[in-house]
């Protein structure tokens, strides 16, 4: 081949080459030039939804576009999660996943997607500790009693749905104490709570926020935390381990994620319009008082690194508690 020749083939090669490592680039500039859909697998109404909607709103003016917040509750969040590993990887659609993502996969026979390979991590969101409670008109005050009531009489322990975090604390729960608790999964927390007040369910692990809005009319009672730690907010309630009931010690938590094949200049600047909003110390504190989150600044693949040492823990958990799906 001609000198000549062979100068505009590698000049060719090398353009090419270089325009496509600049397109994600250009992509992430661009990006976003149409509404977004952010997809939150539970039910409206609940602390988690209403998070996503302040997000939503948020990444609208930082962003200029509208961003849809979609609900599509089911199966434990399976149905809003296969939704998202099968959008297209773009950028317009979004998933807020909890700690059910982790947990759905180890126990459902065919979830449907893989929690680490179908999606790519964009930024966890909060901490979030969950509370056991009991309705008010049960003579219980604590796990002791708990332990010695649920041995005569049947007891019922609602659940945010089969396989979700507070179902296998449900399982936990009832081999600590020698009794078995009736799980009852739920869609959600909204309508758990409302049957927990109306006296149809006994006890559910609550989130902080909820629990906060029933404590002070008596209607529900606290026995323990779950976590490492007490809570600042109610420093006379136990943990689990301290009351006497083993597993992790680790909160459940809410992030961001994006389908696999996302490019990373679009997660990296989702992350960062996020993480704007939620460093903000006016939103740290009312999240905080609102719902007992604890807001995170993990993202990326810090937040993918911590997502898996959640799943080692909850995995254990499991097989600890013996819990399978039938």
């Amino acid at each position: 081949m001609p000198l000549r020749s062979r100068l505009m083939v590698l000049l060719t090669t090398a353009v090419a080459a270089a325009t496509l490592m600049a397109v994600p680039g250009a992509q992430a500039q661009d990006y976003p030039t149409r509404p977004i859909t952010l997809v939150v697998p539970f039910p409206a109404g609940s602390p988690v939804d209403a998070m996503a909607r302040e997000i939503g709103v948020d990444l609208r003016t930082t962003l200029g576009q509208p961003v849809v917040v979609d609900n599509r509750p089911g199966a434990s969040s399976l149905t809003g999660t296969q939704y998202v590993a099968r959008a297209a990887p773009d950028g317009y659609t979004l998933l807020l996943m909890t700690t059910s993502h982790l947990i759905n996969a180890q126990l459902q026979p065919k979830p449907g997607y893989d929690p680490f390979d179908s999606f790519v991590p964009v930024t966890e969101l909060i901490k979030s500790p969950v509370v056991l409670v009991v309705r008010s008109g049960l003579p219980v005050a604590n796990m002791a009693q708990l332990a010695a009531y649920a041995k005569t009489h049947p007891m019922s322990f609602a659940t945010w749905g089969i396989g979700s975090n507070t179902d296998i604390y449900g399982a936990m729960i009832s081999e600590a104490i020698g009794a078995d608790l009736l799980r009852v999964p739920y869609k959600g927390e909204s309508p758990l709570a409302n049957d927990l007040l109306g006296g149809q369910v006994d006890s559910a692990m609550m989130t902080v926020g909820m629990y906060k809005a029933h404590a002070k009319g008596g209607a529900l009672r606290a026995l323990a935390v779950n976590g490492p730690q007490r809570l600042s907010a109610f420093p006379e309630l136990p943990t689990l381990p301290e009351s006497g009931v083993p597993g992790p010690s680790v909160l459940g938590f809410a992030g961001i994620l994006v389908p696999a094949g996302t490019p990373a200049p679009i997660a990296d600047k989702l992350a960062a319009h996020i993480q704007r909003h939620l460093q903000k110390p006016d939103v740290k504190a009312r999240w905080n008082e609102l719902w007992g989150f604890q807001v995170s600044s993990v993202q990326r693949d810090a937040f993918g690194a911590l997502m898996r040492k959640d799943a080692a823990r909850w995995s254990a958990a499991i097989q600890a508690a013996h819990i399978k799906l039938d």
